[in-house]
Parts: C-alpha cells; sequence; structure tokens
C-alpha cells in the first residue's frame, strides 16, 4: 500500500456513533488513504445511494457498473462525484465487517443444505 490507510476499515457491523467519532477523531485526509481502496470505497458508496442511476448506466452500456477502477466510463462518474471519506457515513449504515460475516453465514448455510 502506498499510503497504508484502509477506508474500509470497521470496528463494527454497522456504522454507529462510536466509529464515526473515531475517523472524525482520526482526521484522516484524502491523500492519507491507500487511492485504489478509497476509489473503491466512494464508488460502493456511489452504488449504494444512486441505484437508478447504476441500472440506467448498466442498460444504456450494456455492461456492469464496476468499482475496480479499470472501466473508464464508471471512473469517469465516481471521480466528478463529491469527496467521500469513511467520516461521511451515515449512522446505521452496514460497514465491509458486516458484508463479511454475511458471507461466512451463507457459506454455512450451504453447506448444510448440500450436507
Amino acid at each position: 500500500m502506498e499510503n497504508g490507510k484502509n477506508p474500509f476499515y470497521a470496528k463494527s457491523h454497522y456504522s454507529t456513533e462510536d466509529s464515526q467519532a473515531w475517523w472524525i477523531a482520526a482526521d484522516y485526509k484524502v491523500e492519507d488513504f491507500e487511492p485504489k481502496f478509497l476509489f473503491e470505497f466512494k464508488c460502493e458508496n456511489y452504488v449504494a445511494t444512486h441505484k437508478d442511476d447504476v441500472k440506467k448506466f448498466e442498460k444504456d452500456n450494456k455492461k456492469s457498473f464496476d468499482c475496480s477502477g479499470e472501466d473508464e466510463d464508471v471512473t469517469k462518474i465516481i471521480d466528478a462525484e463529491p469527496t467521500f471519506l469513511p467520516q461521511d457515513i451515515e449512522e446505521g449504515e452496514p460497514t465491509q465487517k458486516c458484508l463479511h460475516f454475511t458471507y461466512v453465514f451463507q457459506s454455512f448455510v450451504f453447506m448444510q443444505v448440500f450436507n
């Protein structure tokens, strides 16, 4: 990693008042984060908050809205959006930790189903 900071870092499954206070107290700026991770973080937030725009993009362009940073059209859209940092997440929003636990839980469900 270039800068070492990961915007996906989370201590809990959902954004809380304490986690927001922690990010605000850390006072990280855009340049403090790994650019690739920050782009993905911003893009995933865009996908979550602009569902209709993403569906329209996918329908019009006949391709998925890829947050990897490899699609120039998606990169232009995300770069045009205002800066989005971890302290900007709304309270109660799921974090990557929640997503990870969901995958783990689903894996166990499938193991039980096919056992």
